[in-house]
């Protein structure tokens, strides 16, 4: 199986401006909420968003893997219970 590497993040909208069908990318992102949260609200809230559950590690850390668009993305950057995002995002390959 062959490895990728990450691709930069101003390399995405570059892409996504050029050629249509690169919108579509391969994102791993790390979302830490701040404390007192609703666990399961975010969950469920994620799950609207990307039609998956993140995975939920404790104490408001979530992983999440997904093929998806950067607006996707910028709307699960949106909530403002983030303390902090993070993440990769790779060449999407269908």
């Amino acid at each position: 199986m062959a490895e990728h590497r990450p691709v930069p993040a101003h390399k995405v909208l570059d892409a996504e401006k050029k050629i249509p069908r690169e919108r579509k990318q391969r994102f791993f992102l790390e979302i830490h909420y701040i404390q007192g949260i609703n666990k399961d609200g975010k969950s469920k809230q994620m799950h609207y968003l990307v039609g998956r559950f993140p995975n939920n590690h404790g104490h408001g850390h979530y992983q999440i893997d997904l093929q998806s668009d950067l607006e996707t993305v910028m709307a699960i950057a949106a909530d403002r219970d983030i303390k902090w995002l993070g993440g990769e995002v790779y060449p999407y390959w269908q």
